[in-house]
């Protein structure tokens, strides 16, 4: 019966693998009851692993293999593989937000909305929440075996997670360690007795109160707008109306306030059954301001009050891993980038767009963030400087 259990359970972890790559949060529960579980010597224990291991390192080949994955310069997704430091300091960055947003409140994703000069504050604040429900349950731990299985459990599959930003939609596996765990500490905090103490007990209400009170109440709200109010993503996105001539035009965005919504411009149009344009090109972040000079012809200076990839959706595609270096430059098919100017933080400040074409050509379609949405806009005569105010977004309009 054991080699049928063992092939059985070997399938089913390749299966969790398959599903996703968080899957490999598996190995943290296999792992975890291996540690506090199995009665067995340490030798078995550990031989028992083994073809879990194996099977992650097969998957592994063959998940790279076929070209998954990211590589270096993205700031929101780490290979821990590739990029073992890089993932270390998010790993110490992370799993703290990720730990307060299952076990307390806030959810995770606070972490986007805070400013990066503010981020040792929320670091701060999620390692108070972690160590002071740490402690909550430090005397069931120590008491039980099993409570220090979900513990480990969790603990551990917090770290897969910890390759992207933090998400609360992430902590499917590290749910089910903190859902064992806290149920047991409810229970003996809850149990009547001699021993019974109140410092539990009031901790017990809290915990109760968080995870029966308000996170149903949160779910129901979150699911509803995953990503935010609904009215403040669908003003981000480009809706504005384009012919079907838009086929033939590359659409330059001139001041999008977010580059990461104005990037879903061919994939709405593509599910709506419109003709998309060949190619969507953002110039730069609008959201705080910016500048335009066209010095020639062909040639385009942007300059955002704020610089460039100064908000973090903005680094989706490059981040501080790799960065954009002074006088670099980027071929694309429309034009060719070259950062002219750092600022202070190290991101690019001033860019230069140097176009294949006239920017009065046909072939180019200008849209501009003006008022609270795009417009259409034609590009700077030559010789002349353009600033755009910053943008407003009004989510009741």
């Amino acid at each position: 019966r054991a080699p049928t259990v063992l092939v059985g359970a070997t399938i089913l972890v390749l299966l969790s693998l398959l599903s996703g790559e968080g899957g490999i949060a598996t190995l943290a529960y296999l792992f975890a009851y291996a540690v506090f579980l199995d009665d067995r010597t340490w030798s078995k224990r550990l031989t028992s692993l083994l073809p879990y291991g194996l099977i992650t390192v097969v998957w592994r080949i063959a998940w790279t293999a076929q070209g998954y994955g990211v590589s270096g310069g993205t700031g929101f997704y780490v290979d821990p593989l590739t990029e073992p430091w890089v993932f270390l300091i998010s790993l110490v960055e992370r799993a703290p937000i990720l730990l307060m947003g299952q076990l307390g409140f806030p959810p995770s994703e606070i972490a986007l909305a805070v400013p990066d000069q503010w981020m040792w504050a929320l670091l701060g604040f999620a390692l108070l929440v972690v160590a002071v429900v740490g402690l909550i349950v430090l005397p069931l731990l120590k008491r039980d075996r099993v409570a220090r299985f979900w513990a480990l459990g969790m603990l551990l599959s917090v770290i897969p997670v910890c390759a992207t930003f933090p998400s609360d939609r992430l902590l499917g596996f590290v749910g089910i360690g903190a859902m064992g765990l806290i149920a047991q500490f409810l229970a003996m905090a809850f149990e009547s007795g001699p021993s019974r103490r109140k410092l539990p007990l009031i901790a017990g209400v809290v915990l109760l109160g968080v995870h029966a009170g308000l996170a149903p109440i949160g779910l129901a709200v979150r699911s509803s707008m995953p990503v935010g109010p609904k009215a403040f993503h669908e003003m981000l996105h480009v809706r504005i109306p384009l012919d079907a001539s838009v086929a033939q035009q590359d659409v330059i965005l001139v001041n999008a306030p977010s580059s990461f919504h104005a990037l879903y411009l061919p994939i709405h149009r593509k599910l709506e059954g419109l003709a998309c344009p060949k190619h969507t090109r953002i110039l730069g972040p609008g959201y705080w301001g910016t500048t335009l000079h066209r010095p020639d012809d062909t040639t385009l200076v942007v300059r955002p009050v704020r610089g460039f990839l100064d908000w973090k959706f903005d680094r989706l595609f490059r981040g501080s891993p790799v960065p954009l270096e002074l006088g670099e430059r980027i071929e694309l098919t429309a034009f060719t980038v070259e950062v002219k100017e750092l600022n202070a933080g190290g991101w690019p400040a001033e860019v230069l767009f140097t176009f294949g074409v006239s920017l009065d050509d046909p072939s180019l379609r200008w849209l501009c963030w003006k008022d609270g949405r795009f417009r259409p806009c034609d590009p700077p005569g030559i010789g002349e400087t353009v600033t755009f105010a910053p943008a407003t977004v009004d989510l009741w309009q």
